[in-house]
């Protein structure tokens, strides 16, 4: 690049000058050509960040991670993305606006859709759209290895291929009806049982289903308030064999950040568990949050 080559120059024509410099003047020309080459990697990451940014901006990404939280966090591990902790999943798109480098990190901005199937046109769109920020930790690496790499370690190469990596318990209902409830692939339930996931048949006699003890009603967002907006959210979760709510996935988003109140109203509900030949377990459940404006 034309800044290395700059770089190279000054470095020569320091060693000459350092050669004929008295003591002091040497240290203030190795301070010199320090913050020279500080600056010329700068100047190289954030060129590098910018052909990132032309490359990803406007385009529909599957994320790995499944996350559909507000922020995102992954670290570069050994020449790896290594995702952080995720609180909500989807089977969902990100369609990046921006890459930045701050502080460290390699900041790409978004909106965040979740994949939805329409059954009756038999093609996949998306539902709601919310900010997203996908926040790298570089931890030390140079930009420029990581950069080139992130589109392939951070996203499927295709929408099949995110759905081909769900979980088989969500596979049947991932993605989501565009309306009304999710339909379900097969008349079966699953419950979790010994660590693992069984599918048995719906109304099996041996199982009996959780039912909702403590019911906690979501509010409405700031945004939806403005805009007068109605919609719903669809979530897919595990109900615990304490009754607890876990694993949530978002099925169906509603957008305008409802998606996120009715998962803070969701995590708060409790059930009495459902019950495998007389034993508590885990099962698979889904629900639908509806918003409407008075």
């Amino acid at each position: 690049m034309y800044l290395s080559q700059v770089v190279r120059v000054a470095v020569a024509i320091a060693g000459k000058l350092l050669c004929m410099a008295n003591h002091r003047a040497r240290w203030v020309l190795i301070a010199a050509l320090i913050a020279t080459a500080t600056l010329v990697r700068q100047g190289e990451g954030q060129t590098d960040v910018r052909a990132e940014e032309k490359a990803l901006k406007g385009r529909q990404f599957e994320l790995r991670s499944y996350s559909a939280d507000a922020v995102a966090g992954y670290e570069w591990d050994g020449g790896r993305l290594v995702a952080g902790p995720v609180g909500l999943h989807t089977l969902g798109v990100l369609t990046p606006n921006s890459v930045r480098l701050k502080g460290g990190k390699i900041l790409i901005e978004g909106l965040r859709s979740t994949i939805v199937r329409d059954s009756a046109k038999n093609s996949l769109g998306i539902s709601g759209s919310s900010p997203m920020r996908v926040e790298i930790d570089l931890r030390g690496a140079d930009p420029a290895i990581v950069l080139p790499q992130l589109e392939q370690q951070l996203f499927f190469s295709s929408a099949r291929d995110a759905m081909d990596g769900l979980p088989a318990q969500l596979a049947e209902v991932l993605p989501g009806p565009a309306a009304g409830g999710p339909a379900k692939g097969c008349d079966c339930d699953w419950i979790f049982e010994d660590g693992q996931w069984t599918r048995l048949r719906a109304k099996d006699p041996t199982v009996t289903t959780p039912v909702l003890t403590h019911y906690v009603a979501p509010q409405f967002s700031e945004e939806a308030r403005r805009q007068g907006a109605s919609s719903s959210s669809t979530f897919v979760f595990r109900v615990t064999d304490t009754g607890l709510v876990e694993d949530i996935w978002l099925a169906r988003a509603a957008g305008f950040g409802l998606d996120e109140k009715a998962e803070e109203a969701l995590r708060q509900y409790v059930f009495k568990p459902a019950q495998h030949n007389g034993r508590a377990v885990g099962f698979e459940a889904t629900v639908a949050v509806s918003f409407q404006m008075p």
